[in-house]
């Protein structure tokens, strides 16, 4: 039962064990708290084998209108949710479909081998997990600012030049003929249809990402938005069903890079509720998860991937601060200039 009207806080959770773990465990877990006379905290826990954090979205919608109608008497409104059959045949119509045939031809040409950089990185910090995220870290203004001017000048996405300063930060795009491949989780709800089914629709695609010495900084952040646009052109694609290649290609060392949007603010009979999230989700090796909020990006980290999570969150925001200011102090500059690694570090 949701709080009454005075409620003014709303915290939504996602919650990602393991699969091992989930046997005898609920999928769905609710908490209410009370923390002042008129505060109330929601927690909303569920697995990602059925919900998505877009479907925790339109679930807190769902949350607040129902509750807004019966604090103020009112007929609660039906419900906008499709069904499991409507998912189902929504899935089934796009597997029968020649954009299916398409989109599987694409990813079987572009997953990448399991060479190079998957092998880099193997070992993981015994202290750290899969699923635990770190604090966010707030992103520095100035900096971000930066980023905005850039991609107006250059045309392309502010999140295209943080994506391609991530990748110079996790591996060696400087050097002739290197690849770097980041795991670039995605929506793979792409019809308005879709938008309205509540289940686990998303995915996870391989953002495959070169460069040379000689290439500028400018040019590898338009290389990487346009590799992005060209890979969200099949983002309905579930990549992970291709083949045993592509399953063993996974679960190595690569490093998730995600954008998250920001929360909705809700109204609870017309007591104003914010959501956010507490946890984001599970990965492989290393994931790099930046969070808007009102206040600004927030950056938060989770897994345990060597080295990567044996850097605090604060470091690793610092380290990308570092490579954006050089991206966009000098656009032009060779990617070789770019130092990614600190003076004691070299």
């Amino acid at each position: 039962m949701l709080a009454a009207p005075g409620a003014r806080g709303l915290q939504v959770g996602l919650d990602h064990p393991a699969g091992a773990h989930v046997a005898g465990r609920p999928l769905f877990r609710f908490a209410l708290f009370q923390t002042q006379p008129e505060e109330f905290y929601l927690f909303i826990c569920v697995h990602h084998l059925v919900l998505d954090g877009f479907t925790i979205t339109i679930l807190a919608e769902r949350i607040s209108s129902v509750y807004s109608a019966l604090a103020a008497g009112k007929p609660v409104a039906p419900a906008y949710f499709g069904s499991l059959e409507d998912l189902v045949r929504c899935e089934s119509n796009y597997e029968a479909s020649s954009e299916y045939s398409d989109d599987e031809h694409y990813w079987r040409q572009n997953i990448p081998s399991e060479s190079g950089q998957d092998n880099w990185f193997s070992q993981e910090n015994a202290d750290c997990d899969s699923y635990t995220a770190s604090v966010p870290v707030q992103l520095d203004p100035d900096v971000l600012a930066r980023v905005h001017e850039l991609s107006r000048v250059l045309g392309i996405r502010q999140s295209s030049i943080i994506t391609a300063a991530c990748a110079l930060l996790v591996g060696s795009c400087c050097i002739d003929g290197s690849e770097v491949v980041l795991d670039f989780p995605v929506s793979r709800r792409t019809t308005r249809e879709s938008k309205f089914l509540p289940g686990m629709l998303s995915g996870v695609l391989p953002l495959v990402l070169k460069a040379s010495s000689g290439s500028g900084a400018a040019d590898f952040c338009r290389h990487v938005d346009l590799q992005i646009q060209e890979a969200l052109r099949h983002q309905r694609f579930p990549v992970h069903t291709l083949d045993h290649k592509t399953q063993n290609v996974r679960n190595t060392g690569r490093v998730s890079v995600n954008f998250i949007p920001a929360a909705n603010r809700l109204t609870f009979n017309g007591a104003a509720a914010r959501a956010f999230y507490t946890t984001v989700a599970h990965v492989d090796y290393f994931g790099l998860y930046f969070i808007k909020d009102d206040d600004g990006l927030f950056l938060r980290t989770v897994g345990a991937g060597r080295p990567f999570s044996d850097f605090g969150v604060a470091d690793l925001a610092a380290r990308l601060e570092r490579v954006l200011v050089a991206v966009t102090a000098d656009p032009g500059r060779r990617l070789s200039s770019v130092d990614v690694v600190g003076v004691d570090e070299h």
